[in-house]
């Protein structure tokens, strides 16, 4: 008798690090240029887990990736996909950025959203955030934007 497969439950990071490809894949160029997108980590540390779900669900020939001087991949299409440590927010003070991904959010404090959400302006970008209830008063914003949207309902 076959054995069933094993049931897969995908998670909220491997659902955004997903969105973040299909966007980098079905939108290769923003404003004219190639599209840029920033997954964001707490720290590098914890990037890993981002780095092994495109190492295992993506060909290697749809990308190439550089760890040094920064962990980059720059898909077939042009567009590129940049690993953001959230160590220091204010390293989320630079350039612009068509997709942004912040995973963990409420590990990180407000400063990362602030800093990574005004990236996006110059043109019209999409934030994703992942988050689980923070645990601690740095994640405290979290809750507010949740109560905030709430009320505008």
């Amino acid at each position: 008798m076959p054995l069933d497969p094993p049931k897969f439950e995908p998670g909220k990071t491997y659902l955004m690090s997903e969105a973040i490809i299909t966007a980098l894949v079905k939108f290769p160029t923003m404003g004219g240029s190639p599209s840029i997108g920033w997954q964001v980590s707490r720290s590098n540390a914890e990037r890993d887990e981002l780095d092994r779900a495109i190492a295992e669900r993506y060909p290697s020939s749809w990308y190439t990736y550089r760890e040094w001087p920064k962990h980059f991949y720059r898909l077939a299409n042009g567009a590129t996909l940049t690993n953001v440590s959230a160590d220091d927010p204010e390293t989320l003070k630079r350039g612009t950025v068509d997709f942004l991904f912040v995973n963990e959010a409420a590990k990180m404090p407000k400063r990362v959203y602030m800093n990574g959400v005004a990236r996006l302006k110059d043109r019209d970008g999409l934030g994703m955030f992942t988050t689980n209830p923070p645990q601690d008063h740095k994640g405290k914003w979290v809750w507010d934007l949740w109560e905030r949207a709430n009320d505008a309902i």
